[in-house]
C-alpha cells in the first residue's frame, strides 16, 4: 500500500472538519447499544432497522429505495435477524464469518451491514462499499472480489492508514477519506494524482520467439527465463536513455533487429505479459515479466535476459482466418487487435475486446434502454429480490456444511441435501432443470463427495474466478453440462452482489448488441460475463447511470435481452425497443454498401421495395412496380430457393418436396379488398401433403430482414398434435440427441401471436430445450433472422449454405411432426452419437456364458435368438434348474459392448399394476398432511431410462407367474406384441415400450403350472423349457475331482418316482466345488423336506430317499 502524502491528509482533514460527514460520526452513540436493542419490542425493533436502512446509517444514500423490502425481510425472519444483529455485541465475535451470512437477509448487503458494524464500534469494524474499494486501490493495495476477502483488504488498508496518521483515529474517518477522494470535487485532484503516480503506460503485451521454432522454450520455461540473441553488442544495462541505446545498437545491427533489442532492454517492463510463439500460427505459452534487464555472460548464447513467471504452457493454434503471428523475435501486440481478441477468448488474458469502432453509439443506446428499466419501480421486485432470496437459500447449503461441532466431521446428510434441493427449487429459475437435477442426483448418490467438493469450493480463499475454475474441473468427469452456470449459481451464496448468475443466452445477445466477441470455453464465458459487467458499470456511470453492483448490471442485461417492453411505455417506445433488440443498434457510421459484392444478387433496392409495399400494401402499388419486383425480388428469391434445395441432404430431399419449392407471390387473394401481402414466402414440405397443413422448412423475405427455419402450416392441427405429444413423451431423449443441432446461438424458438402487421412476436430468450418442454404454449416455430445488412453483404453461395445448414439442423423437427416413430428416424438422421468407451459395458460372449453356465453353446444361441425374435421370453421349469442364473448370464451377454443395463424384479402375489407401471403414491407435505402424486413403477421407470440408451436393456422378472399377470401388466398386454405403437395409460399420459428393451421372465412350474398361464400372455412370450440337464453336472464337476455319476443316477431315480416333470428336482443344488463336504447338508436340509412334501401320503416312498439310505449311492 502506498502511503498518502501529508499534503493529501491535511487537505482531507480540512474538508472533514467542515463537512456534514463529520457531524454524523457519532450519530448512533448511545442508541445502537445492546441494552437499548434488547429492550425494544418487535414493532420498535423492526421500525428502528427500517429507519436505519432508510437513512443508510447516515453514511450512504439510496437506502430509501430498498428500506421497505428490507422491513419485509425483517418481518419474515424476525427471530433469526434479531439474534443475528445482536451477535456483534457478544464476545468472541468473528465479523468475517458474520459478514458471510448476511445474504440470508435480503437488502442487508455488504454496505449496510458493515455500516451497522461500524456504528456498533467504529474502532473495530470497517465500512465496505464501492468508494472504499476504489480508494484503497488508488493507494495501490489490491482488493479481491470475494466479499469476505474484500472486507479484510479494506480493513487492513485503513489499519495501516491509522498507524501512519493517528489523527484518523477510527474506521469511520478512514471511510470518509474514500468519500473525499471518490465522491467530492475537492478530493478529485488528489485522486487524479494517485492515478497518475500508479500509471505507466498500462500493462503491455508482447509476442516473443525463444529461438527459431521455439527451440529454447523448454529450457526457458524450466529456468523462469526470457532471453534474446544479438549477443555481439554486449551488455546494454549502462545506457540510460532510449536514444543513446538505439544509437549504439543501430551501429552494429539492422534497424529491425535494433528496435527489437531496444524494446527488450527498455520498453519491456516488469509486469508485462509475454506470449510465446512457435512459427507464425502457434502460441505455446504465456507469462509475466518479473525483473529488469540483465546480461548473463555465463550463457553460451541468448545472454540478454529477464526473469519470468511463466503461467501456462498451453498450445494455441491461430485460426487460418486470422492474421498470422509476426515473424520478428519480439513484437508488441498494440496494433494486433484480432490476435488480441483470439488470445482473450482462448487464454482469458487481457480485456474483453470490442470488435468494431462504433462502441460509443452502441453503449449510448444500450445504456439508454438500461436506464428505462432501472428507473422502473418494479425493477428490484422483479429482478433483484428473488435472486437475493435464492442466494440466501444457497448460503444455507454452505452453512449446513460448515456449522458443525467438529470441523473435521462431515455434515448431516439429510440436512445438507434438504438445503441443496431447496436452493434449486422455486423461486429458482436461474439454472436449467436438466442441469441442476443431474447435480442433485450426484449429491444423492454420493453426498460425501459433493459436500467435500463444495467445502473446498467455498473454503478456498481465492476469488470467484478461481473458484469457478475449480468447480468446472471438479465436474469435468461427470455428465453435467453448463458447469459454469452451476458454479455461478453456487457463488451467489457467498456474494450475489458481485458474483451474479451467469446464463449464456442473455450475455450472448448483449455481446451482439455491443459488438463484443463471445468467449468459447466454460471458464472464459463466466470470466467474460464479469469483465463485461465491470465495463458496463463504468460505461453506465460515465453516462450518469450509477448502478449499485454487478447484480444490477446482470439484471439489466436480462431486462434488455429477455423482457418484453414495459406496459407503461408508449407504443412508439415499445416498437423502438423491439427494433433495437431484434435488429441491433442504429450506428451513425454504419452505412450499407452502395454496391453489393460482385457475386451477390440482393440489392438494397429490393428491401426498399418491400418497405414501400409494407407502407402501401395495395395491388395498385405492386402493379405499378411489377417489373421491379420481378427482377429485384421474385427472381432472386426463386434462385435462392433453388440453390438451397440443391444443397440439402438426401434424407431431406427423399421426404420433402423440393422440386416445386412453393413460392408465394406478393399479391394474394384478400377477398376483394384490393390489398397485397408485404413479404415473400417459400417452403419445402413433405411430398404428397399440403403446405398449409404440413411441417415445413421455410424462407420469408420481409421489408428489413430475411427469416428462415421450421414451421407447421396454419391448418396442420394433426401434425401440431403429433409434434407436441412427441416432445412431451420423449423430452429427455430429445434433449440429448437434439442438443447439438438445436443449440445454435442464432436460433429463436416459439411465437406467441401475430400482430396486425403479420410480424412474428417471438418469445425472446427461450432456450431450445425449454421450448421443447412448452411448445404448446410457445407455439411451434424455430427461426433464424438475418438483417437486410447481413443479407446484402453475403454472396449467393454463402447465403444458400447458411440457410441449408440451418435446415439440416432443423430437419429432425419435421420428423417429430410427421413420423409415428420419430426417435428412430431422428437417430438415423443425426447419426450414431459417439459413446465414451469407458462407459460401455464389457464384452461378455456366449462362449463365456457357456463356460459359466455349462450349457451347450448351441442351446444358448437358440435362447438368444428366441429372445430377440419375440423381444420377451420366459424360462420355465422345476426348482433348481438354473433359470434365474441363466437369465442373468444371457442378459450380461445381450448388454455387452453397449451402453445398456440390466435389472431384476421379483413378482409376488401382492404385486400390482401400481408397482409395475404407475400409480398414486403418498407424499408428506412440508406443512403437514399428505398429497398423492402419480409415480412411475419399476417397468415404466426402466423404460424411461432405456430410452436414453442405444444398447439393449434387459429386465429380468423373477417368479413372473406368482403375480396376477393380467392385473399387473394392464396395457402392456397390447404393447408387448405391438412394440411400434403407444397407448394411453389409465393414470394419464401415453406409453410405448422402447425398441431396445428386452424382458426375460422366470417361472417355477412347481408353484404354478404353465398350463394355467393366460393364453394371451403365452402368445406374447417365447417359452424356454429348462428341466434338469445332467450334462451340466458332468461338465461342472469335470475339474472338481467329484464323480457325479452316482448322484445323476439317484436324481434320475428320484425324478422318475416323482413322475411329474414340473416337480422334478433340479441339478443346481449340487453345483458346488466342495460338493463332497456339502452334499449331506444339501440333501438333508434342502431336499428331504421337499421330498416329504411331495410324498406326504406315501411315507414309505419318502423314507427310501433319506440320507442314510442313499449316501452310499452318491459317495460311492
Amino acid at each position: 500500500m502506498e502511503k498518502p502524502t501529508r499534503e493529501l491528509v491535511n487537505a482531507f482533514l480540512e474538508w472533514f472538519g467542515d463537512h456534514p460527514h463529520s457531524a454524523q460520526e457519532d450519530h448512533y452513540a448511545g442508541t445502537l447499544t445492546l441494552e437499548n436493542l434488547s429492550q425494544m419490542d418487535r414493532q420498535q425493533f423492526t421500525e428502528f432497522f427500517y429507519q436505519f436502512a432508510y437513512d443508510g446509517g447516515h453514511v450512504q444514500s439510496g437506502g430509501h429505495r430498498t428500506a421497505a423490502r428490507f422491513r419485509a425481510t425483517i418481518e419474515a425472519k424476525y427471530d433469526e435477524f434479531r439474534a443475528f444483529v445482536l451477535e456483534p455485541f457478544t464476545q468472541p465475535f468473528n465479523e468475517i464469518e458474520w459478514f458471510q451470512r448476511t445474504p440470508i437477509f435480503s437488502h442487508f448487503g455488504a454496505g449496510l451491514s458493515t455500516i451497522f458494524l461500524n456504528r456498533v464500534n467504529k474502532k473495530l469494524f470497517a465500512i465496505i462499499n464501492n468508494k472504499a474499494v476504489e480508494a484503497v486501490e488508488l493507494l495501490d493495495m489490491p482488493v479481491p472480489s470475494v466479499p469476505a476477502q474484500r472486507y479484510q483488504a479494506v480493513l487492513d488498508a485503513w489499519r495501516q492508514l491509522i498507524e501512519w496518521y493517528p489523527e484518523f483515529d477510527n474506521f469511520y474517518r478512514a471511510d470518509a477519506l474514500s468519500q473525499f477522494l471518490i465522491g467530492e470535487e475537492l478530493g478529485r485532484p488528489w485522486a487524479d494524482q494517485l492515478r497518475a503516480s500508479r500509471a505507466r503506460t498500462g500493462k503491455r503485451y508482447w509476442i516473443y520467439a525463444p529461438g527459431e521454432g521455439a527451440r529454447h522454450w523448454d529450457d526457458f520455461y524450466r529456468d523462469g527465463l526470457m532471453a534474446i540473441g544479438w549477443d555481439e553488442v554486449g551488455d546494454l544495462s549502462t545506457y540510460a536513455t532510449q536514444t543513446e541505446l538505439f544509437r549504439v545498437v543501430n551501429s552494429q545491427l539492422t534497424s529491425g533487429a535494433s528496435r527489437q533489442l531496444c524494446n527488450f532492454v527498455q520498453a519491456v517492463q516488469a509486469g508485462d505479459g509475454i506470449f510465446v510463439k512457435r512459427g507464425t500460427q502457434e502460441l505455446v505459452g504465456y507469462g509475466e515479466v518479473t525483473s529488469g534487464y540483465f546480461y548473463d555472460e555465463d550463457r553460451l548464447e541468448y545472454r540478454h535476459c529477464r526473469r519470468m513467471n511463466w503461467l501456462t504452457t498451453t498450445e494455441w493454434q491461430i485460426p487460418v482466418d486470422l492474421k498470422k503471428l509476426p515473424v520478428q523475435t519480439l513484437t508488441e501486440l498494440r496494433d494486433k487487435e484480432r490476435i488480441h481478441q483470439y488470445l482473450y477468448r482462448v487464454g482469458g488474458i487481457g480485456e474483453l475486446p470490442m470488435s468494431n469502432t462504433e462502441s460509443e453509439d452502441r453503449w449510448n443506446q444500450f445504456i439508454e434502454w438500461a436506464s428505462r428499466f432501472y428507473e422502473w419501480d418494479g425493477f428490484d421486485a422483479q429482478e433483484r429480490d428473488y435472486k437475493l432470496e435464492i442466494a440466501g437459500n444457497i448460503s444455507k447449503v454452505r452453512a449446513s456444511i460448515y456449522n458443525r461441532e467438529d470441523a473435521k466431521t462431515m455434515p448431516e446428510w439429510p440436512l445438507f441435501l434438504e438445503h441443496l434441493k431447496k436452493a434449486f427449487a422455486p423461486p429458482n429459475n436461474l439454472t436449467p432443470w436438466r442441469v441442476h437435477s443431474r447435480f442433485l442426483t450426484l449429491a444423492e448418490e454420493d453426498p460425501h463427495q459433493i459436500a467435500s467438493m463444495l467445502m473446498s469450493f467455498w473454503d478456498d480463499e481465492s476469488d470467484a474466478l478461481a473458484k469457478c475454475q475449480y468447480f468446472i474441473e471438479s465436474m469435468s468427469n461427470s455428465d453435467i453440462s453448463m458447469s459454469e452456470v452451476l458454479a455461478s449459481f453456487l457463488l451467489m451464496g457467498e456474494d450475489p452482489h458481485n458474483s451474479p448468475i451467469y446464463r449464456a443466452a442473455p450475455y450472448n445477445k448483449a455481446y451482439q448488441l455491443l459488438g463484443f466477441d463471445r468467449p468459447d470455453t466454460p471458464f472464459l464465458r463466466y470470466k467474460g460475463s464479469l469483465d463485461f459487467l465491470d465495463t458496463f458499470l463504468l460505461e453506465a456511470e460515465s453516462r450518469g447511470l450509477k448502478l449499485r453492483d454487478r447484480l444490477d448490471g446482470q439484471s439489466l442485461v436480462w431486462c434488455i435481452t429477455k423482457w418484453d417492453p414495459l406496459d407503461d411505455w408508449d407504443q412508439a417506445t415499445k416498437d423502438a425497443f423491439l427494433a433495437y433488440r431484434d435488429n441491433g443498434p442504429t450506428l451513425t457510421e454504419t452505412v450499407p454498401p452502395e454496391k453489393p459484392p460482385v457475386d451477390a444478387t440482393w440489392t438494397s433496392e429490393a428491401f426498399t421495395l418491400l418497405e414501400q409495399i409494407h407502407l402501401n400494401p395495395t395491388k395498385e402499388f405492386y402493379s405499378t412496380h411489377a417489373e421491379e419486383f420481378k427482377q429485384r425480388l421474385e427472381k432472386p428469391f426463386q434462385q435462392l430457393l433453388g440453390a438451397v434445395g440443391q444443397r440439402l441432404r438426401p434424407e431431406i430431399t427423399e421426404l420433402m418436396e423440393t422440386e416445386k419449392r412453393i413460392f408465394s407471390r406478393i399479391v394474394k387473394n384478400d377477398y376483394g379488398r384490393g390489398g397485397a401481402w408485404d413479404f415473400y414466402w417459400g417452403a419445402f414440405y413433405p411430398r404428397g401433403s399440403k403446405r398449409t397443413e404440413s411441417a415445413q422448412l421455410f424462407l420469408g423475405m420481409h421489408e428489413d430482414y430475411l427469416e428462415f427455419g421450421f414451421y407447421i402450416g396454419e391448418y396442420g392441427a394433426e401434425q401440431r398434435d403429433r409434434f407436441t405429444q412427441s416432445c412431451s413423451r420423449h423430452l429427455e431423449i430429445l434433449e440429448d440427441i437434439l442438443r447439438k443441432p438445436l443449440s445454435r446461438d442464432d436460433l429463436s424458438f416459439g411465437e406467441t401471436s401475430l400482430t396486425g402487421d403479420y410480424v412474428p412476436k417471438r418469445v425472446l430468450g427461450l432456450k431450445w430445450n425449454d421450448w421443447l418442454n412448452q411448445v404448446e404454449q410457445a407455439r411451434i416455430r424455430a427461426t433464424v433472422t438475418l438483417s437486410c445488412n447481413d443479407v446484402l453483404v453475403m454472396s449467393d453461395d454463402t447465403l444458400a449454405e447458411n440457410i441449408a445448414d440451418v435446415f439440416h439442423d432443423l430437419f429432425p423437427l419435421v420428423l417429430l411432426a410427421t413420423k409415428d416413430d420419430p426417435l428412430t428416424e431422428i437417430r438415423r438422421y443425426v447419426g450414431e452419437i459417439p459413446i465414451d468407451d469407458e462407459t460401455l459395458n464389457p464384452e461378455y460372449s456366449l462362449e463365456q456364458c457357456a463356460a459359466e453356465t455349462h450349457f451347450d453353446l448351441e442351446v444358448l444361441q437358440r435362447w438368444v435368438r428366441a429372445v430377440e425374435r419375440k423381444k420377451q421370453a420366459i424360462f420355465y421349469g422345476p426348482p433348481g434348474t438354473g433359470k434365474t442364473f441363466v437369465a442373468e448370464r444371457l442378459a450380461l451377454h445381450m448388454i455387452g459392448e453397449g451402453d445398456g443395463f440390466t435389472e431384476i424384479v421379483q413378482f409376488h402375489p401382492s404385486y400390482a399394476y401400481e408397482d409395475f407401471m404407475q400409480g398414486l403414491r403418498p407424499r408428506a407435505l412440508s406443512g403437514g398432511g399428505l398429497e398423492y402424486v402419480m409415480t412411475p413403477g419399476r417397468f415404466k421407470d426402466f423404460c424411461d431410462r432405456a430410452r436414453e440408451r442405444r444398447g439393449r436393456c434387459v429386465l429380468i422378472i423373477d417368479e413372473i407367474n406368482r403375480a396376477n399377470l393380467s392385473r399387473v401388466l394392464g396395457e402392456l398386454m397390447f404393447l408387448l406384441e405391438y412394440r411400434d405403437q403407444d397407448v394411453p395409460l389409465s393414470g394419464g399420459g401415453r406409453f410405448k415400450i422402447p425398441q431396445n428393451v428386452r424382458i426375460i421372465g422366470t417361472m417355477n412350474t412347481a408353484d404354478r403350472s404353465i398350463a394355467l398361464v393366460d393364453h394371451a400372455l403365452r402368445r406374447r412370450f417365447a417359452f424356454l423349457e429348462l428341466y434338469p440337464d445332467y450334462e451340466v453336472l458332468r461338465r461342472f464337476h469335470a475339474d472338481t475331482g467329484f464323480d457325479p455319476e452316482g448322484l445323476i443316477h439317484l436324481l434320475e431315480r428320484l425324478n422318475a418316482a416323482i413322475n411329474e416333470r414340473h416337480y422334478s428336482v433340479g441339478i443346481t443344488f449340487f453345483l458346488s466345488p466342495n460338493i463332497e463336504e456339502d452334499v449331506a447338508d444339501i440333501w438333508q436340509m434342502d431336499l428331504e423336506p421337499y421330498i416329504e412334501e411331495l410324498f406326504f401320503d406315501q411315507p414309505d416312498k419318502a423314507a427310501g430317499f433319506e440320507w442314510d439310505k442313499i449316501k452310499a449311492e452318491i459317495m460311492g
